[in-house]
């Protein structure tokens, strides 16, 4: 028998799941897509010709994307799910001659893709503030010689957004190429999308599964220069994305106004619950530009926390295992009757 690589024996990305009654731990939209629009997509796959391919390049939905972002159809790639961006990144530009920086605490499929990619993963600190100074990263690649960078902003599990001077500074005098995940973006105050028009080394990568509640469609995207999409063409297997997907992205763009709206919800619901944490003096909450807090409690383990909010019918992610996460669980924002039910077995287990 064939042994398999070392990666095909790891344990790999772990995020359990349990039947509970709120579940806090996997930063999907709490909300399902407009009724409307459910209605349409029935409609549209009812009449869809499942017996023929998908459309291999996803013409029309990469036409409306660059629309939406204002930008051209050739700046556009779409895959299954952001996961699936990430690893035509890795297979275009990764392998093993070269190396790729991961900044952590961070996203850990970025870490695991590479890995999976046979690239080479230099594992870099973030600072107290969980951000990245571009005299840090240029004084490491000068160092370690690494030919990728991934950031995340917001960043996955903290929840903060990068410097947005530093990131530019780092875009402009970096030698490789510069992965920024945005997979929660809509969630912040800005976006990095421009400097795919002021540099050549920037893809830029958004998903469809948080902001406009497609998870379970698993549609993905990345922005960039018309030479990067050409090459993950290149390495990309045919009909990557199937025609149930590429409808239901198509007609989840003509629900903008509903997204923002789903949108702001989510943001003042966040900010109603950690402002509620911060009166706790048994816990610490960071403040957080996604659709999901950092908390720290001081008077219990964090595993423990969550064992117990378990028994509650609440599940939450636990990060204490990530590095300089040390105690901290990181909890999605659910609709206000799921975070009322969170906040209420907080504070009956903290109590």
């Amino acid at each position: 028998m064939l042994e398999p690589k070392p990666i095909a024996k790891a344990l790999g990305y772990q995020s359990i799941q349990v039947p509970v009654a709120v579940r806090l731990n996997t930063n999907e939209s709490p909300y399902a897509p407009p009724e409307s629009w459910q209605k349409r997509f029935t409609a549209e796959v009812t009449n869809l010709e499942l017996n023929r391919y998908p459309d291999r390049d996803c013409t029309s939905l990469r036409a409306k994307l660059a629309d939406y972002h204002q930008v051209n159809p050739e700046n556009i790639w779409c895959a299954n799910g952001s996961n699936e961006v990430l690893l035509l990144l890795l297979s275009a530009y990764g392998g093993a001659s070269r190396k790729a920086a991961f900044y952590e605490p961070s996203y850990l499929m970025h870490f695991y893709i590479s890995k999976i990619t046979d690239t080479q993963v230099i594992s870099l600190e973030r600072n107290s503030s969980f951000k990245v100074s571009a005299d840090q990263v240029l004084t490491e690649q000068e160092k370690n010689k690494f030919d990728i960078l991934f950031l995340c902003s917001p960043n996955n599990p903290t929840g903060n957004t990068e410097d947005k001077d530093q990131v530019t500074a780092i875009c402009r005098r970096f030698n490789g190429l510069v992965i920024i995940d945005e997979a929660y973006v809509e969630f912040s105050s800005f976006s990095f999308e421009s400097l795919i028009h002021e540099f050549d080394n920037v893809a830029i990568i958004r998903t469809f599964s948080k902001t406009w509640a497609m998870a379970g469609l698993r549609l993905g995207y990345v922005i960039a220069n018309k030479e990067i999409i050409n090459h993950l063409k290149a390495v990309t297997l045919p009909y990557n994305v199937s025609s149930v997907t590429q409808v239901g992205g198509l007609l989840a763009l003509d629900y903008e106004n509903e997204m923002k709206q789903r949108v702001n919800l989510i943001i003042q619901e966040r900010q109603r619950v950690i402002n509620t944490l911060k009166e706790l003096s048994s816990l610490y909450v960071w403040d957080s530009e996604a659709n999901f807090y950092l908390i720290k409690p001081t008077t219990i383990v964090a595993s423990e926390l969550h064992e117990k909010l378990l028994e509650h019918s609440v599940l939450v992610r636990d990060v204490s295992s990530y590095k300089n996460l040390e105690n901290c669980l990181r909890v999605t924002v659910g609709t206000r009757a799921e975070n009322d039910r969170f906040l209420d077995a907080l504070n009956k287990i903290l109590k």
